[in-house]
């Protein structure tokens, strides 16, 4: 066997063991394994230990401005972690960790430093901290193309951290700020260059440092300096494929040529000569400059681009493509959504996850379009780069027509539905389309077509042209009077019947008695009396005081808390946000939910992040979960109906606690600038006798407690209770009880009969 065909096989088994996994099916990533101690130690424990490691030698302003940042950063950055959103022991960030060992291996104590962790976002980007945590982005993973680059991404990183660079960036932006030194004399604009100035320095150390600890490593530089690329079109989707239109149609619907657009803008390839000054970052250019020169004389003799493993590597960066379309679709990001599932379809054509991603993307803009709103997720063609400005330019031509993009959107569901008839998530988009087309399209069964498209019919093209006319037959002109000559000199038209596209998009299951009676089922619905749903702003804003509130009684035995949030806040004070008092009353809050909840005699389950033991990923996971849940749904304009993307996996949770009535609550502890009320001091001293009813709104004037909580049926997507309650007075323990104890009374109290 000779050595090509050899490395032909690898490289066969490979590309099968990569994609295996992702033929028919995929499930977002999830942390694994026991919590590591940067998610179970309190922030303020760890504010405690940083505070004890500051040398004790500086002066004394330059340790209380260290002090105030590692306050602000240990605090944030737990708030990132405790998200969900930042993942651990899963595939994906245990070959990022064997990246780094590899790339790593010259500096082992700087090794021992670092943290590595992968944040689940669109974002194409790594961030370094000041603690040692590393985050690399799934966004930047998805459009990486060999395991070097992540090798020197990663040692970039790592001199962020070893140099110190987010401290002391911090430090000298507050040096500027204040004009001391060299800053003395600098105006504002100055300032923001300087600020600029100091940043760029800084990641051209990244990149020159970074790129010595490559260098002294097994990798290869032979491909490196696409990683440049890969940050110069960090704004363009993972690959730059042709859109064919026939992806959204069928048989017997096909869309008019004017609907395509064939030549799509080019992608700006130029590098801009410049001296950086537009952004804090170093040009693209420079920086690729500065590196080429480097690596012109690297020995790369016996150095690889694959130190860990390639397949290890391409399936690293399909999952985190796999994780791009779930994340614009939850972003509401619909079009981007479809684009880059229809890249991945390409490659895996039986993927369901997939076709499920494409329809409910469709359908979320069929419901926008459907009420008016549909600029709200759409985005202007003409703004885009690329092959992909194809699908954008489609999706506003079939808004451009009433109900198109609905019929589009169904049309696509119901080829899913007989294909997966038994698929829940598929039925929920079938019948809400169908739904939709009926009560708010008016259209019925009978206004769509049984035959295929007849040729002799044009189809209307609004994306080009109005409707098509041809001239009457004109006469011999000996053959014209006087008038008719005068006649012939008007454009004189009639028009031919013109079809709609659209009204063959269900040909093939015009038969199928399912599909027939499903119109009628929808019809039927349409005129019965809905029950209004609760609207959060409304609810929200009227509820405001505790007695104002609204009865909810929802008649749960059991409720699940997801996170609940306290924060204290003092308007008075410089350092206005509280940190360390807003997590011990955080803890304190969850554990009077549970107190409040057994007097209600109310089941309770509480997802705190807080005090996590080293056992409870599965609970972190769940708060990931719930959270991209509810950002979602309060997303999303109160007039479009949609049911939720991942319904399966939410309801999943709901049926290991056995409810499926989950709450988002929290409190906030405020100190007003205002401190005193001057009218109730005056009215107290010239009416004495009024004093001990002036006295408590004098001694609380400028406390507020606000307390606030939101309940959802997850089964039905349906908010059941929205109240938000502000309170003039000191936040107090018997304040929050009794604020607690009637929201939770209510969800356990049984409706009242009509």
């Amino acid at each position: 066997m000779n050595i090509s065909f050899r490395l032909l096989l690898i490289a066969l088994a490979i590309s099968i063991r990569t994609t295996a996994q992702f033929e028919t099916d995929y499930t977002p990533i999830a942390s694994s394994g026991n919590l590591p101690k940067d998610f179970v130690t309190l922030s303020s424990k760890k504010y405690e230990e940083a505070q004890s490691e500051l040398s004790k030698h500086e002066k004394q302003s330059v340790k209380e401005k260290k002090k105030k940042f590692l306050l602000q950063s240990t605090f944030d950055i737990d708030d990132l972690l405790l998200t969900g959103n930042v993942i651990f022991n899963d595939p994906v960030a245990d070959y990022v960790n064997k990246v780094a060992d590899k790339a790593l291996e010259s500096e082992p104590e700087l090794r021992k430093e670092l943290r590595f962790y992968v944040y689940k976002t669109t974002v194409v980007n790594a961030f370094s901290t000041n603690q040692g945590i590393v985050l690399i982005t799934t966004g930047l993973l998805a459009q990486l193309e060999n395991e070097a680059q992540l090798a020197f991404i990663i040692c970039h990183e790592s001199v962020h951290y070893k140099q110190k660079h987010v401290i002391n960036e911090y430090l000298e932006a507050d040096k500027i700020n204040r004009g001391k030194g060299a800053y003395e004399q600098l105006n504002f604009e100055s300032k923001v260059l300087a600020k600029s100035a100091f940043s760029k320095e800084q990641e051209k150390e990244a990149d020159v440092k970074g790129l010595d600890i490559l260098l002294a490593s097994k990798y290869s530089t032979t491909h490196l300096m696409g990683v440049y690329d890969v940050l110069k079109y960090a704004y363009l989707p993972f690959d730059d494929v042709t859109f064919d239109k026939s992806f959204l149609e069928n048989a017997t619907m096909k869309f008019p040529d004017g609907y395509y657009k064939k030549n799509t803008n080019p992608i700006d390839t130029k590098d801009i000569d410049d001296d950086d000054s537009r952004s804090s970052h170093p040009s693209i250019k420079i920086r690729r400059d500065i590196t080429a020169e480097k690596i012109e004389k690297a020995n790369n003799g016996g150095k690889k681009e694959y130190l860990v493993a390639e397949d290890e590597f391409k399936k690293a960066r399909e999952i985190s493509r796999f994780e791009l379309c779930r994340l614009y679709t939850l972003h509401h990001r619909y079009e981007w959504g479809i684009y880059t599932s229809y890249m991945l379809l390409k490659k895996y054509p039986k993927n369901i996850y997939l076709k499920k991603n494409v329809a409910y993307c469709l359908a979320s803009l069929a419901q926008y379009s459907n009420e008016g709103d549909f600029t709200k997720v759409h985005v202007n063609s003409d703004s885009i780069e690329g092959k992909s400005q194809a699908l954008f330019y489609l999706m506003y031509c079939l808004d451009s027509v009433k109900n198109d993009l609905n019929i589009v959107a169904l049309a696509y569901v119901t080829k899913l539905k007989n294909d997966y008839p038994q698929d829940v998530e598929v039925n929920e988009l079938y019948t809400n389309l169908m739904n939709s087309l009926v009560d708010h399209g008016k259209l019925s069964f009978a206004d769509f077509s049984t035959t295929a498209y007849v040729a002799s019919q044009p189809l209307i093209d609004t994306a080009t042209s109005p409707a098509k006319t041809e001239p009457v037959a004109v006469k011999e002109e000996a053959e014209l009077s006087k008038y008719d000559k005068l006649r012939t000199q008007q454009v004189e038209t009639k028009k031919v019947e013109q079809v709609r596209f659209s009204k063959y998009a269900f040909v093939e299951f015009m038969n199928k008695s399912w599909f027939n009676d499903d119109f009628k089922t929808a019809e039927k619905e349409k005129d019965k009396d809905k029950e209004r749903a609760l609207d959060i702003d409304d609810e929200m804003s009227t509820n405001s005081g505790y007695w104002k509130k609204r009865t909810y009684n929802l008649g749960a035995e059991k409720l699940v808390v997801v996170d609940p949030s306290y924060a204290r806040i003092n308007a008075r004070k410089k350092q206005k946000y509280k940190y360390i008092e807003s997590e011990g009353g955080q803890v304190d809050f969850a554990e009077r939910l549970k107190t409040n909840a057994k007097k209600a005699k109310l089941g309770l389950e509480v997802l705190n992040t807080k005090n996590l033991n080293e056992t409870e990923t599965e609970k972190l996971n769940e708060v990931s979960i719930m959270n991209d849940y509810i950002s979602e749904r309060l997303r999303l304009n109160k007039d479009v109906k949609m049911p939720y993307a991942e319904r399966q996996r939410v309801m999943a949770i709901a049926k290991k606690y056995d409810t499926h009535y989950f709450m988002w609550t929290g409190a906030v502890s405020l100190t007003d600038r205002n401190r005193f009320n001057t009218a109730l001091i005056a009215y107290s001293i010239i009416l004495p006798y009024i004093l001990p009813f002036t006295l408590p709104a004098m001694i609380n004037s400028g406390q507020y407690t606000i307390y606030y909580a939101l309940v959802y049926d997850v089964k039905t997507d349906e908010v059941k209770m929205a109240t938000y309650r502000e309170i003039k007075n000191r936040t107090r323990g018997y304040i929050l009880n009794s604020h607690i104890y009637d929201v939770l009374n209510q969800v356990k109290a049984k409706p009242k009969k009509a």
